[in-house]
This record gives structure tokens, C-alpha cells and sequence, in this order.
């Protein structure tokens, strides 16, 4: 980052150095007024030569800084740039437009940089004096953040552009020009890989999937435009049009239809000060420039321009203010301005007999054909209509309810497996039954060294919606072969972790009576239990034909043998324990 500032400091200062120095110098010939009232240069006689005008234009901005070099010769118009914002780097953008007739020119414009590429076509041919159609195909590139719930992801993001206009010019009137535009922006989705993310609190564990999916756009518009001219001073440019927006959601296509509108206005203050504004209300996003051009006698021309792209329900947005200094060299001393960022280009000779319609014709909207085809399209969107998909929900994966773990059970924040401690060695798993039915472990449950049993997750089948799995894990005790115990309860809603419970195996239960043999109706035996451990209470029960109530067995009136099982109850440490004892009757 260090480096990255220091790069850029350096190449403002060295920027700031030639602004300095065509500011200082003077110009490179006198300048005199012309018969038609249009300024010029007085050069020497230098012999003939083919009409040609040359500009060099250092520039400043909050955002970085450059320069752009323009040239026209011949009918043919270059122009170079370099520039610099926060959103999308450095770069270097141009274009080269140039007559391929009497009635057609064609124009390449290009914009290439750390964070942005587009190139586009224009392609204008005037079909009579009074009207024109114009062609428009391009692709823009944008290297992007996009902000999902997984946090910050870069992405590249590819849109196609194509445009069809038709201008009108109506002559002498106070409406100078009629235009109509139809066009087409399509970006492609984009599915990034899925991303696992977790949230821990005291008493919950989740880890949930983000599916990261960029959702491009497919833009459709029209609009109509009047190119009036209110006063002798002041141009304007409003335009009303219709766009229908269609998103490519996960969920599917979903569409939007906006009216839009546009005004671009330039106003001439006086001989050295002109004004500029445009507003563009779009589907996508809202643009906003403004600026002022001020000529020095020198010849120099000073410009500030403030623009700013707001884009609509999670387009990105883009702000950048510029100040931009020009020396003419050459033939000619007309003002010109080219941007990709869709700003105007106006070609405003200066003159006491320029004001009004001659003024008027000069700007690119009725003026030269060559100028235009060099020209972005306004309404061709700034940014890459593309957005985080919101209807891509995030997955839940796992949830772990921590205050039904047993103490030191510790939860992996990456994956959600579970590590319980049993407390004493683990040699290996045994048995595991789900729903009291064998189940084959295939690696959802295993074990440490360290003596802790790990339950993973990621591995559980999800229950049916409002059942609850019950798994019990058989382990051996490496130390005394004693068998240990762990139920875990799953339930729906991802596969969530309600309950782990451990348990040892009791010491042995001996059951014991009175009497091992008694008189069928009328013999009685007591029964006792002892040993086992934990503080489960003790049940006796027999499937034979005698009976028990309390812990007396009483014998029925069929001879032979009472089988009678005793059980010790589980607690919160140790399972069941059982004995059997068989008593004759």
C-alpha cells in the first residue's frame, strides 16, 4: 500500500511539473482575429500544409491525475488520455475517428486500465444534409467488489453494449435537431464458489453456505430527443425515453420498466466562460455532471468538472471531480473535451461573430460527423449493470446448541464438528444405532487420542421435518474395557445438534431372593438388588406365571421356573444396569 501511494504521489507531482510549465509558456504565435470572426493563429510562412490542430492537456483530479493528447489532421481525430479514480485505478483511454467518405466516418474508441476495459465502434453516415444515422457496438470489462454475506469478493464483470440512432436536422428554427436512440446492454451472472461461514455466541453455534452469485442485467431502451436552442447563448439537449431492466436472479428472470429522461445543456456565459450540466435518469443508474470552461487570451483553457454515478438498488456507484488544463498547438484554437466517461465534446470557436447559430453548429450533437462517431454514447450506462443476488440465500449447514454439551466440549469454528471429552482413553468405537436400528458408521462419529469422542455434522443426514434422531455410540474404555455411551438427538433446520449425553457403564448389579424355590399359589419370595452404581432407583420384572408387586414375587399355579430381571436405572453418569435370577416353582 506504502509503494502503491508513493507510485501515485509521484505521478501527480510529475503531472503538476508539465501543468506548470504550459501554464508558464507562452503561446506559440500571436493570435489575431480572422474575417469571419473566427480566432486563429498569425503563424509564419512555413509553406503549405494540410489543416491540422493539436492539443496537450495535463489534468488534475481529487482522485489522481494525467494527461490527454488530441490531434486532428486531415479528417481524422486522435485522442489519448490517461486517469485515475478510486473505483476502478489507473488506466488509459482514446479514440480515433475518421471519414471513410464523403458522407460516412467511422470512429474506435478504447479505455484500457487496472480495473476497466471497453472498447467500442461507432459507425455515422449522414444519408442527406438533414439526416443521420449512427451504429454503436462495444464491450465493457469491470474488475469489482461486491459485498455478499461472506464478506468482500472481487469478480470480473462483462457487458455488451449496441446502440441504433437516427438524427434529424430541422434548420432554422429554435429546435435545431430531432434524434431517435434504441439500445441494448446485456451483462452475463456470474456463480462464484460457494462460501462457508460460521457465527458463534455463548449458547448457539451455526455454519451456514453462501452461494456468492452476481446477478447481471439485460437492459432494453428507447428514447427520443430535441436538440433546442432557447437563446443565442444557451444549447439543450432533453430527451424522454423507456427502459425495461430484467435481473437474472437465481429465482429467475425478474423485470422492471422505468420511463427515463435526459437533459445536457451548455450555456455560454461570455466570450471566455461557458457552462455545462447534464442529467440522465436510467433504469440502472443516475448520472450527474456539471463543469465550467474557462479561455484565457493566452490561448489556455482551464475546465472543472464534477460528475457522480448513483447506482439503483445495488449497482455500484462512482464520484470523481476533475480539473483539466489545455494549450492548444497548431492551426486551430478550438476548445475540445473527450471523455469514455460519457461527458460532452464540444468544439466551441471563439469570436464575436460565433455566438448564436454559428456557435450552435459546432457542438457535437448537429455538428461534425467525425466529431460524434468519437464519442461515447451518453446513454449507454457508466457501470456494468451487476449486483450481488440477494434471492441466493445463504444455506444453513450445521447448528450446534452448546448449553446441551457436555463440559470442555469445544466446537471447531470452521467446520462444526464437535469434540466431547469422555475422560478417560477411547480404543474404539464399538457399535452406533440410530433409532435403536444398527447404523453403519462411515465416519460421522470417531475419536482422539486425547480421549474425546468427535461428532461431525457435515456427515449427519438431516432428519425429516419434526423428527428427532436419536444416535447412541458405543465406545471401549482403553484403561479397564469398561463400556462408555454418547446419545445425540438431531433434529431438522440444517442438521442441528440438540443434545449430547455421555455415559459409563455401572459396576455390576447382583439380584438376589429369599427363596430360590417355592410352592406354586402359595410360595413368596423377596427380592433384593445390590451393587451398581449411580443413583437410579431399582425395578424388578418377570414375563413368567408369577407376579411381583413391590419386591415381592409370588408364585402362579404352573410349575416350573420365574425368570426375574432386576434394573438399575441410568442418570445423568451412568447407563442401566440389569442381572437376572431364576427362581423354581
Amino acid at each position: 500500500m506504502l509503494i502503491n501511494r508513493f507510485a501515485i504521489f509521484r505521478y501527480f507531482s510529475v503531472c503538476l511539473c508539465v501543468l506548470v510549465f504550459f501554464i508558464a509558456t507562452p503561446p506559440p504565435a500571436k493570435l489575431s482575429a480572422s474575417e469571419s470572426g473566427v480566432t486563429t493563429f498569425d503563424l509564419p510562412d512555413l509553406g503549405s500544409s494540410p489543416p491540422e490542430s493539436a492539443t496537450f492537456s495535463p489534468n488534475v483530479s481529487a482522485s489522481g491525475a494525467g494527461f490527454s493528447y488530441r490531434d486532428s489532421n486531415n479528417g481524422e481525430l486522435l485522442t489519448i488520455s490517461t486517469h485515475y479514480d478510486r473505483l476502478n485505478g489507473a488506466g488509459i483511454n482514446g479514440s480515433l475517428a475518421s471519414a471513410i467518405g464523403q458522407n460516412s466516418a467511422i470512429g474506435v474508441l478504447f479505455l484500457y486500465g487496472e480495473d476497466e476495459n471497453e472498447w467500442i465502434v461507432n459507425l455515422g453516415v449522414d444519408l442527406s444534409p438533414l439526416h443521420r444515422m449512427l451504429l454503436s457496438v462495444g464491450q465493457q470489462r469491470q474488475d469489482l467488489d461486491f459485498d455478499f454475506m461472506s464478506g468482500e469478493q472481487n469478480a470480473v464483470v462483462t457487458q455488451s453494449n449496441a446502440a441504433l440512432s437516427y438524427q434529424y436536422t430541422l434548420g432554422e428554427s429554435w429546435i435545431k435537431a430531432a434524434e431517435l436512440n434504441a439500445y441494448f446492454s446485456n451483462t452475463d451472472s456470474i456463480d462464484l464458489a460457494d462460501k462457508t461461514i460460521s457465527t458463534d455466541t455463548e449458547s448457539l453455534y451455526e455454519l451456514w453456505s453462501d452461494p456468492r452469485r452476481v446477478a447481471g442485467g439485460r437492459l432494453q431502451g428507447a428514447q427520443s430527443r430535441l436538440v433546442v436552442a432557447p437563446t443565442a447563448d444557451l444549447g439543450l439537449k432533453i430527451g424522454l425515453g423507456f427502459e425495461r431492466l430484467t435481473y437474472d436472479y437465481f429465482t429467475g428472470d425478474e423485470t422492471s420498466s422505468y420511463v427515463t429522461g435526459s437533459a445536457e445543456l451548455l450555456w455560454r456565459i461570455d466570450e471566455e466562460l461557458n457552462f455545462h450540466a447534464s442529467v440522465n435518469a436510467a433504469a440502472s443508474q443516475n448520472r450527474y455532471t456539471l463543469g465550467f470552461d474557462k479561455r484565457f487570451k493566452s490561448g489556455s483553457q482551464f475546465g472543472i468538472d464534477f460528475s457522480t454515478v448513483e447506482g439503483r438498488d445495488g449497482v455500484l456507484s462512482n464520484n470523481q471531480v476533475e480539473f483539466t488544463f489545455t494549450r492548444v498547438f497548431g492551426s486551430d484554437s478550438s476548445f475540445s473535451r473527450s471523455s469514455m466517461s460519457g461527458k460532452h465534446s464540444a468544439s466551441v470557436e471563439q469570436g464575436p461573430n460565433t455566438r448564436g447559430a454559428a456557435w450552435f453548429s459546432t457542438l457535437p450533437w448537429v455538428g461534425s460527423l467525425v466529431e460524434q462517431v468519437s464519442e461515447r454514447p451518453s446513454f449507454f450506462s457508466s457501470q456494468v449493470i451487476a449486483k450481488v443476488d440477494q434471492t441466493a440465500k445463504a444455506v444453513r449447514l450445521t447448528a450446534v446448541d452448546k448449553t446441551a454439551l457436555p463440559n470442555g466440549s469445544t466446537v471447531a469454528e470452521s467446520t462444526g464438528s464437535i469434540a466431547v471429552p469422555i475422560g478417560e482413553t477411547i480404543s474404539g468405537i464399538l457399535a452406533v444405532t440410530l433409532n435403536d436400528a444398527v447404523f453403519n458408521n462411515t465416519g460421522q462419529f470417531t475419536w482422539s487420542d486425547s480421549g474425546s469422542l468427535i461428532i461431525h455434522p457435515d456427515l449427519i443426514a438431516q432428519p425429516a421435518v419434526g423428527d428427532i434422531d436419536t444416535y447412541v455410540v458405543t465406545m471401549k474404555d482403553a484403561s479397564d474395557d469398561q463400556e462408555k455411551w454418547a446419545v445425540v438427538k438431531v433434529s431438522n433446520g440444517s442438521v442441528r445438534i440438540d443434545s449430547v449425553t455421555i455415559f459409563s457403564s455401572q459396576e455390576p448389579l447382583v439380584l438376589s431372593a429369599s427363596a430360590t424355590s417355592i410352592v406354586s399359589l402359595t410360595g413368596t419370595s423377596t427380592l433384593s438388588a445390590s451393587g451398581g452404581s449411580g443413583s437410579g432407583a431399582v425395578s424388578y420384572a418377570t414375563e413368567d406365571d408369577c407376579t411381583i408387586e413391590g419386591s415381592t414375587l409370588t408364585a402362579g399355579s404352573t410349575i416350573g421356573t420365574c425368570t426375574v430381571t432386576a434394573t438399575k436405572a441410568g442418570d445423568g453418569d451412568y447407563a442401566e444396569a440389569t442381572a437376572t435370577l431364576d427362581i423354581t416353582v
